[in-house]
C-alpha cells in the first residue's frame, strides 16, 4: 500500500468507465486528456494522480486533483484500499461516519465503504452530512457507486453512453477542447449534463453492450427518513394557512426558532472554518509584496445581511489574530449598489467586532475583462448556457480571484490601499440558499400575493429541489476553477432542518415590506448580533448589485427594460448574441 497522509479534499474528478478496448489503447486520447489536465489541475493545484485498472470486459481510469486544506504532506490520490478498490472524493464530511480530529474524511469514508455489503452502501452513503461527491470503485463486487450529495452543493457532470461514444464519464468539470464541446450526442440531449443528485450504482460485470449504452446506473433512493423530509421539503407545522398577525423581531413567540437557528448557524460555520492550513508559505510574494499576511478564510461580500451575518459568525469561530477577507467586486468604477452596502457594512462590522481585522477587497472589473475571459467562463458554466449564467459566473468568477484595493478595518481605524493585493484565502464561505429557503426573490412575493401561504411555500419547494441545477453546480465550477474551495453555512443539512421546523410566517412574512418580511428569521438574528443596519438592507442578486445586468443588457438589448421584455435572463447566450 503507498503512503497515505492528510488531506481535507480532492477537487476535481474526472472517472471512465468503458468496454475493454482490445488495441490496447487507453480510455482517453492524449490531446483529450490535456484538456481535462488543465481545468481539474486549476481546482486542484496541489497534487495529481491517475489510476487504471481492467477487469475482463470494461477498463476503469480514474484522474484527480487535491485542493490540500489541512496537514503538511502531500496526498496519494485517487485513494486505493488495501483490497485494490479506488475512489475519487471532493468535499467535506462533517458528521455521519467518526473520524479523528488527525484523520483524513475521505479516507476513513473508502475504509467503512470497503466493509459495507453492497446493498448497505446507500444507508451508508445516507448518514453522510457535508458537502460531497464521489466515483467509488469496489474491486471485489466489481460494482461503481456514483453519488452526489442530496443538495449537489460539489459540481458531477455526466455522458451517459451512446453510439458516438460509449463510454460512461464522470467529470468535476467540462474539458478545455475535445469531446467537451457540447455537440448534441442524441436529439434530446447535450453531451453533457448535470448528474441529478443521489446515489448510482453500476454493475459491471452485468452490463452487456445493450444495457451499458442504454444507461449502465441504477438510481437508488436515500436511505435515511431525514433526507427523504430533506428532499420532498416538507415543513413540521401546519400553521402556515392560518397565521397570527404579523410579528415584530422582538416578540417573545419568534426568540424561541431565532435563537434555535443562530446556534445551527454558528456550529454550520465554525465546522467550515475549523483546520483550514495556515496559509503563510502559500503567500505569493509578488501579488503582495510581502506587506498584506495571508487569511485562511474569505467571504463573498455584497455587504447584505446574509454576508454580513456570515462575516460576525465567522468572526466568532476564527482565532483573534486572524484576518478575514470581505471579497466585493464591483463593475461601474466603484459606484455599484454592492460596493457602497459592503463599505457601510465593514463599518457595522468594525462596531460590533473592534478588534478583528477585516479586510475590504474591493475588486473593479469591468465588462471588456468579462469579455476577455468569456471563452473560459462559458466552458466552466456548462452545461448552463444562459444570459444570466454568464452574468452570474462571469460576477463570481472575478470575485473569488480577489485582486482588488484593501480597505483594512481593525480598532476603529479605516486603513486604505491604493495598491493591488490578492486575497489568497482558499475557503470562500457563500450565503447560497438562503434566498430559496426564506423568500428572498422578488417572484416568491408575486407568488404569494397571487397564491398566499400555500403558494409560497410551493415556490420554496420547487427552487430547493432545482437549487442542485439553476445554481449549485454552476457555481462550484466557477469557483473552483481559482483555486478556492465554496462553504455554505445556509445549506448545511442541520440549518435546512431548523428553517422545516419553523412556522413559515416566522421564516419570511411577506406581508411586511422589502428589508423587513422577507427573511425575516435571519434578519431578526442580524438584529440580535449587533448588525442593526445590515438586517434591513433589501435583496439584490449579484450580477444587479454588481452592476454587470446593467452593462451586459444595455449593451445587447439598449437597456434593463429592454432586457427584461425579452425575458434576456433565461435566453441562452448564442440568442442573446444574435439578437
Amino acid at each position: 500500500r503507498r503512503g497515505r497522509r492528510r488531506c481535507d479534499a480532492m477537487c476535481g474528478i474526472l472517472f471512465a468507465l468503458s468496454t475493454r478496448r482490445l488495441d490496447g489503447n487507453d480510455a482517453f486520447a492524449k490531446e483529450e486528456m490535456d484538456g481535462w489536465k488543465d481545468v481539474l489541475y486549476a481546482r486542484g493545484p496541489d497534487e495529481q494522480g491517475a489510476a487504471r485498472r481492467c477487469t475482463d470486459a470494461h477498463e476503469l481510469c480514474f484522474w484527480t486533483t487535491v485542493l490540500q486544506l489541512r496537514g503538511k504532506n502531500n496526498v496519494c490520490v485517487p485513494l486505493e484500499s488495501e483490497a485494490g478498490s479506488l475512489m475519487a472524493f471532493n468535499g467535506q464530511i462533517f458528521d455521519g461516519i467518526d473520524v479523528e480530529s488527525d484523520e483524513n474524511d475521505a479516507e476513513r469514508l473508502l475504509q467503512e465503504l470497503e466493509k459495507t455489503e453492497s446493498e448497505q452502501v446507500p444507508r451508508l452513503l445516507s448518514k453522510l452530512r457535508g458537502p460531497w461527491s464521489l466515483v467509488y470503485w469496489n474491486k471485489e463486487n466489481n460494482v461503481v457507486w456514483i453519488a452526489r450529495d442530496l443538495l449537489g452543493r460539489r459540481s458531477l457532470l455526466i455522458h451517459r453512453p451512446d453510439e458516438q461514444d460509449p463510454r460512461l464519464i464522470c467529470t468535476s468539470v467540462m474539458p478545455r477542447h475535445g469531446n467537451g464541446n457540447c455537440t448534441p450526442a442524441s436529439p434530446t440531449r447535450s453531451y453533457w449534463e448535470e448528474l441529478p443528485t443521489g446515489i448510482y450504482r453500476c454493475d459491471i460485470d452485468s452490463s452487456n453492450m445493450e444495457q451499458f449504452r442504454a444507461d449502465p446506473l441504477v438510481r437508488l433512493p436515500w436511505a435515511s427518513e431525514e433526507l427523504e423530509r430533506l428532499e420532498s421539503w416538507r415543513r413540521t407545522d401546519d400553521e402556515g394557512s392560518h397565521p397570527p398577525p404579523a410579528l415584530d423581531g422582538q416578540d417573545e413567540g419568534a426568540r424561541p426558532y431565532m435563537e434555535a437557528l443562530l446556534q445551527r448557524l454558528r456550529t454550520a460555520v465554525r465546522h467550515r472554518v475549523s483546520c483550514v492550513r495556515p496559509r503563510q508559505h502559500w503567500l505569493d510574494p509578488q501579488a503582495n509584496d510581502g506587506t498584506l499576511p495571508p487569511s485562511e478564510v474569505a467571504i463573498m461580500f455584497s455587504g447584505g445581511v446574509d454576508s454580513a451575518l456570515l462575516a460576525f459568525l465567522a468572526h466568532e469561530a476564527i482565532a483573534p489574530h486572524a484576518p478575514i477577507d470581505l471579497l466585493n467586486v464591483c463593475f461601474a468604477d466603484g459606484e455599484s449598489p454592492d460596493r457602497r452596502s459592503a463599505e457601510e457594512a465593514l463599518v457595522e462590522l468594525m462596531s460590533v467586532a473592534p478588534s478583528r481585522e477585516w479586510r475590504l477587497f474591493e475588486i473593479d472589473s469591468s465588462l471588456s475583462e468579462v469579455d476577455r475571459n468569456r471563452t473560459r467562463l462559458m466552458q466552466l458554466l456548462a452545461p448552463s448556457d444562459t444570459h444570466m449564467d454568464l452574468n452570474i459566473g462571469a460576477a463570481l468568477w472575478i470575485a473569488a480571484g480577489g485582486r482588488g484595493r484593501v480597505c483594512i478595518g481593525k480598532d476603529g481605524q479605516l486603513t486604505f490601499r491604493e495598491e493591488t493585493h490578492v486575497s489568497v484565502a482558499r475557503v470562500l464561505l457563500v450565503g447560497h440558499g438562503i434566498d430559496e429557503q426564506c423568500a428572498g426573490y422578488g417572484r416568491h412575493r408575486t407568488r404569494f400575493r397571487n397564491g398566499g401561504w400555500t403558494g409560497l411555500e410551493d415556490e420554496l419547494r420547487l427552487d430547493m429541489a432545482r437549487l442542485w441545477k439553476r445554481n449549485l453546480g454552476r457555481d462550484d465550477r466557477v469557483l473552483s476553477d481559482r483555486g478556492k474551495e465554496a462553504r455554505h453555512p445556509y445549506l448545511d443539512e442541520s440549518v435546512v432542518q431548523q428553517l422545516l421546523d419553523t412556522p413559515l410566517w416566522m421564516v419570511a412574512d411577506l406581508r411586511h415590506p422589502p428589508g423587513v418580511g422577507d427573511k425575516c428569521l435571519l434578519r431578526w438574528c442580524a438584529h440580535h448580533v449587533g448588525l442593526v443596519r445590515c438586517s434591513t438592507r433589501t435583496k439584490r442578486a449579484i450580477q444587479f448589485g454588481t452592476c454587470l445586468a446593467k452593462q451586459s443588457n444595455a449593451r445587447a438589448y439598449g437597456s434593463n427594460r429592454a432586457a427584461n421584455l425579452a425575458k434576456a435572463g433565461s435566453s441562452s447566450v448564442s440568442h442573446v448574441d444574435a439578437v
